[in-house]
């Protein structure tokens, strides 16, 4: 929402939200992804300038 505030009224994480609380912990490694996941999305902009 930061990166891009034009949508913050339109974007929603709901299903996001509900998928990880529909998957039992034991079953999910969510605490290791997306914090690789927020790493990956913060170089994306250097990324995107070296194309």
């Amino acid at each position: 929402m930061k990166y891009n505030p034009k949508y913050k009224g339109q974007w929603s994480f709901d299903a996001l939200i509900s998928f990880v609380q529909a998957v039992p912990k034991a079953e999910n490694d969510f605490a290791k992804l997306f914090p690789k996941i927020a790493a990956l999305a913060l170089q994306l902009p250097a990324a995107v300038r070296m194309v």
